[in-house]
């Protein structure tokens, strides 16, 4: 229905970046099972990689929209938001590239403005 674009606006077809890899975290909120996600991993074939390792991620229904961008960033209701809280609600921090060009990490502790 194009409600996600904007007049003029700038739209990236992100759906080749599929790199996703699975480490144990440590921060200062959390420390445990973590996932770096690529860009256009929608979230029934992130679970499909998922599951292998034992994990299950708050994922929305809709086979084409990106977990990262277009799910995550807008809130990210599931079937299991009721129990486990929204998507963006798990996030632990984006690899964002800002108005400049810059690449930076953005997490509650560094760069949280971006976050």
């Amino acid at each position: 229905m194009g409600k996600s674009a904007g007049a003029g606006s700038l739209s990236l077809w992100m759906h080749d970046v599929q790199r996703t890899s699975f480490f144990d975290y440590s921060g200062p909120y959390y420390t445990g099972p973590a996932a770096t996600i690529g860009a256009g991993i929608t979230g029934y074939q992130l679970n499909a990689i998922a599951q292998p390792y034992g994990k299950v991620f708050l994922a929305g229904a809709c086979e084409s929209v990106g977990t990262v961008g277009g799910y995550t960033q807008g809130g990210g209701h599931s079937p299991l938001s009721n129990i486990y809280g929204l998507s963006a609600d798990q996030v632990l921090e984006w690899q964002v590239v800002d108005g400049t060009g810059v690449l930076r990490t953005a997490s509650r502790t560094e760069n949280s403005d971006l976050f």
